[in-house]
């Protein structure tokens, strides 16, 4: 099967990098806990690095906010083999938004952030500096398109 790539419009995501020595599924505690958010486990991100010939899985979160209309997605920035974005070595995980266009809510989401004590920093990372960004939103995209009904029926049966 094809997959069609096209260039996406990066205006929609926001991507905040954190630095910490926590395990992802207690970072997603703090993160649910301070942000009053509600990510959840999911099937993991892969990439597939052209010149090892090889799938790199990551660890990855999700929350799709239906009242204010925000996706949040928390992908490790980690793996034994490889980093999901290279030029970002420092950055443990990657908290993505997607539809929170207000600056402002942006710095407020990192300054939250920045209170969890185990977090050691956080900050905005312009998307426009990331080498193969377009790449890495396609395969986000791609990503949760497959995964979305699933999570979409695990909310509706909580609600």
């Amino acid at each position: 099967m094809a997959i069609l790539k096209s260039k996406l419009d990066f205006e929609y995501y926001s991507m905040i990098g954190v630095s910490c020595h926590l395990k992802d599924y207690r970072l997603t505690y703090y993160l649910n806990k301070t942000l009053g958010i509600d990510l959840k486990k999911s099937k993991e991100f892969s990439i597939t690095k052209e010149k090892e010939k090889k799938n790199i899985h990551f660890s990855f979160f999700i929350f799709n906010d239906k009242k204010k209309e925000i996706s949040y997605y928390l992908i490790s920035n980690h793996n034994p083999e490889s980093k999901l974005i290279p030029s970002q070595k420092q950055i443990d995980y990657l908290l993505i938004t997607k539809d929170l266009i207000n600056q402002e809510n942006v710095m407020e989401i990192i300054n939250k952030i920045k209170t969890i004590s185990y977090v050691l920093t956080a900050y905005k990372i312009e998307l426009s500096k990331i080498r193969s960004i377009n790449n890495l939103l396609s395969d986000l995209e791609i990503h949760v398109s497959n995964i979305s009904p699933k999570t979409n029926l695990r909310n509706r049966k909580s609600e």
